[in-house]
């Protein structure tokens, strides 16, 4: 398998230099093979659940479908999770897409097009199980990761994989956001104003929902 994914890689590599080999995963980490591919799309062999955790654990998650553990992008296949979006609910607090179809894309542009405008290229991704970075007070079954950018302010990815709809209240500790000064607290997606109440945001999520949060910062 790694001498024929190695050929394909060279094939394709001469043809075009900015070509993909896209490897398709199926329950079988290959590491010798997947040094010679520029992507994998993994999730198809799991079973079918109606909440993401029953159907991915975030153990397996972070060992297998996160990328840069393979040293190779890695997208997620979620169809076998309640759909492309409670996939999303695992795979974005992870800075992982979900493979989308064509009724999708529209969300698939809006997560491309926030990464944009926040320069995701330029930012440093601080997930929900590292010791560094900011610190929440999360109800049970929800994680929060966040991107810290030099100038934009820190992105926070919020999700609740729990069963049921729940509430937190997020203070945030603007110094560890890496923001100099407190400033506008926005809706990723939407860019619309989320209000702060004596310095706190309410979050309501139903289960397997999932938030960004963009803490802009004075400007």
């Amino acid at each position: 398998m790694r001498d024929t994914f190695r050929r394909l890689y060279a094939v394709v590599k001469g043809k075009k230099p900015d070509g993909i080999v896209d490897s398709h995963v199926f329950d079988c980490m290959n590491s010798g093979a997947l040094g010679f591919a520029t992507s994998y799309w993994n999730g198809e062999q799991l079973s079918a659940a109606p909440f993401p955790r029953d159907a991915l654990p975030l153990d397996r998650f972070r060992t297998e479908f996160m990328g840069v553990n393979w040293g190779v992008p890695g997208d997620l296949l979620a169809y076998q999770m309640g759909g492309f979006r409670n996939g999303l609910a695992v795979s974005l607090p992870h800075d992982v897409l979900v493979r989308c179809w064509q009724d999708e894309l529209p969300l698939s542009q809006s997560l491309w097009k926030l990464m944009d405008d926040f320069g995701r290229s330029e930012a440093r991704f601080t997930p929900y199980f590292s010791r560094e970075g900011p610190r929440w007070e999360l109800p049970k079954d929800w994680i929060a990761s966040v991107y810290r950018h030099p100038s934009r302010g820190a992105l926070l990815i919020i999700s609740n994989l729990g069963r049921q709809e729940g509430r937190a209240t997020l203070k945030p500790d603007w110094k560890a956001l890496g923001v100099d000064a407190p400033g506008a607290v926005v809706d990723g997606l939407t860019r619309t104003a989320l209000p702060l109440k004596n310095g706190s945001l309410e979050i309501v999520l139903p289960a397997a929902g999932w938030k960004y949060v963009w803490f802009q910062g004075e400007k």
